[in-house]
C-alpha cells in the first residue's frame, strides 16, 4: 500500500503549485478542470522533490502506479494525464520515465486536451 508522502518543499514545487491555482487553473478548458487531470497536477506537486523532480525516497522515478493512486484513477488514465502535462508542457520528461515539473511553462491546454481525446478508450470497448 502507498503510504502519504510529506508536503513538498522547495522552490519548484512551491512555484508549480502557485502557478497552477492562480495562473493555469482559471485558464484551463473547463474540460481538463472537469476530469481527474487537474487532481493529477496536485498529485505529481505532492509526489516531486525540492527541485522537481518526481523521484522516490531511493531516488528512482516515481511509479505510474503510485500517480494514479495519489489522483485516484487507474494507471492507464494517469499514464494519458501524464502525457497530456507533458504535451501542455507543464511537466517535462528529463529521460523515460523521469519527470519533472515546469512551473515556468506557459501551458497548451489544447494539447493536452488532444493528448487526453486522442488516448481515450472508446465507450463499450474494453479498458
Amino acid at each position: 500500500m502507498h503510504q502519504p508522502l510529506p508536503p513538498p518543499a522547495g522552490p519548484i514545487p512551491d512555484a508549480f503549485v502557485a502557478v497552477l491555482r492562480h495562473q493555469w487553473v482559471p485558464n484551463m478548458p473547463a474540460p481538463l478542470r472537469r476530469c481527474r487531470f487537474l487532481s493529477t497536477l496536485y498529485a505529481v506537486h505532492r509526489m516531486a522533490d525540492p527541485s522537481g523532480v518526481l523521484r522516490d525516497g531511493s531516488g528512482c522515478p516515481v511509479p505510474v502506479s503510485a500517480i494514479a493512486y495519489a489522483s485516484a484513477t487507474s494507471e492507464t488514465t494517469a499514464a494519458r494525464y501524464l502525457a497530456a502535462a507533458v504535451a501542455a508542457g507543464v511537466l517535462t520528461e528529463r529521460h523515460p520515465g523521469l519527470l519533472v515539473l515546469a512551473a515556468g511553462a506557459v501551458p497548451d491546454w489544447q494539447a493536452a486536451t488532444a493528448t487526453i481525446d486522442h488516448h481515450r478508450t472508446p465507450a463499450g470497448s474494453p479498458a
